[in-house]
């Protein structure tokens, strides 16, 4: 398609709707034809806050191609010290940072935005918060795999994605499905919440050019990805409110992190860039049989007739 109207059709489509009709969702192998991009400067940046989750996405950072730069942010000294040591046995080459404020999505914004452009491609991925609910904690687990799964299952994996930024010159974001499950099950379909206004704000505060509607919910709800940072450049070289970013003692404010999780493809959209989700062949299988037992279910209980 001439660039030009690939460019038009983007800046006058609504995100969603874009991703409908274009067919933007990628299933990527996890095994055969391994990419390396060794002449390219990529980045992943990972949060951890539960060292109940530490092993199981070591094993998936352990994965990760020797060409990519592994940052790793803890606000917990314990934590950093255990990755040190396991990661040192692999003898992995990482960067690991125990700050003293902000969490999740926070430094993207503050202490790694200047890092971060220096890179032409990032990812993003967060473990999952702690919960003293036993039932909840197995539903967390649920939505570990599904970001962890289909962020960085492993090199190949990887290797794809970039392999189709590079491709896609238009393709500014990739993020796992929407997690429709348990108690995360409405958040797939009420993508807004009670966001939008703040949405809003957000975009009138980073002078984002987008097409954005209330009817049309956002299909990137989980702040894990991987980016073109040039899609996502707004979010870094303009000042961002403090008092917009933390609540008392430098914490992230939690409605603002779910408002810049709706907000990605916006920034994306107003760069010139489309969005995406991003998928392994295995989960896709998965995925698909969870669509089926929803709407069969839904048929059932004589919700769709």
């Amino acid at each position: 398609m001439d660039k030009n109207i690939t460019a038009e059709i983007i800046r006058k489509s609504d995100i969603s709707d874009l991703r409908r009709e274009l067919h933007l969702d990628y299933i990527f192998q996890t095994k055969g034809n391994n990419y390396q991009w060794c002449d390219k400067k990529i980045a992943l940046i990972t949060y951890f806050n539960n060292v109940n989750f530490l092993d199981k996405c070591l094993k998936y950072i352990m994965l990760l191609p020797k060409y990519v730069d592994i940052f790793i942010i803890t606000k917990n000294k314990d934590i950093a010290r255990l990755v040190k040591i396991k990661l040192q046995l692999e003898n992995s080459h990482t960067v690991i940072d125990s700050i003293d404020k902000y969490r999740g999505i926070g430094p993207l914004l503050t202490t790694y935005k200047d890092i971060l452009l220096t890179y032409e491609y990032f990812g993003f991925i967060y473990d999952e918060k702690a919960s003293s609910n036993e039932r909840f904690q197995t539903v967390k687990y649920s939505l570990c795999d599904l970001m962890w799964e289909n962020t960085i299952k492993n090199d190949i994996y990887v290797g794809h994605i970039i392999e189709t930024f590079e491709r896609e010159l238009h393709l500014g974001i990739l993020t796992p499905p929407s997690p429709y499950m348990s108690t995360f099950f409405k958040t797939g379909f009420c993508g807004w919440e009670s966001y939008y206004e703040e949405t809003i704000q957000f975009i009138k505060q980073l002078k984002l050019k987008c097409q954005i509607n209330r009817d049309k919910p956002p299909f990137i709800l989980e702040t894990s990805f991987w980016c073109r940072t040039e899609a996502l450049k707004p979010l870094f070289t303009r000042e961002i409110s403090q008092e917009d970013l933390v609540l008392e003692e430098g914490i992230l404010n939690n409605r603002v992190s779910h408002v810049i999780e709706r907000i990605l493809p916006y920034v994306a959209q107003s760069q010139g860039y489309y969005s995406g989700i991003m998928m392994t062949a295995e989960y896709a299988s998965l995925y698909i049989s969870n669509y089926q037992y929803m709407w069969d279910e839904l048929k059932n209980r004589g919700i769709l007739k």
